[in-house]
């Protein structure tokens, strides 16, 4: 789990930021305490592709619970 929370919303670039260095860091994506807003399901999975594809080369598996998107094994 990531050590701190962050105040930026899903899908902004600020999110993507947080996001990319979480996984630099060998963290889960995501903190209980992230902000949040409402999402459909389409752009949950659009923001997070671009987390991956933003990333040089690692391989990861996926975990999808309830509504959270989560890499679970970052190289």
């Amino acid at each position: 789990m990531p050590s701190q929370p962050t105040q930026a919303l899903p899908g902004t670039p600020e999110k993507i930021a947080v996001m990319r260095e979480r996984v630099e860091r060998g963290e889960h994506l995501h903190h209980p305490q992230d902000a949040r807003r409402p999402w459909k399901h389409a752009e949950a999975v659009a923001a997070m592709m671009a987390v991956v594809q933003s990333a040089e080369s690692w391989e990861c598996e996926w975990e999808v619970t309830g509504d959270e998107y989560d890499i679970v094994s970052p190289n």
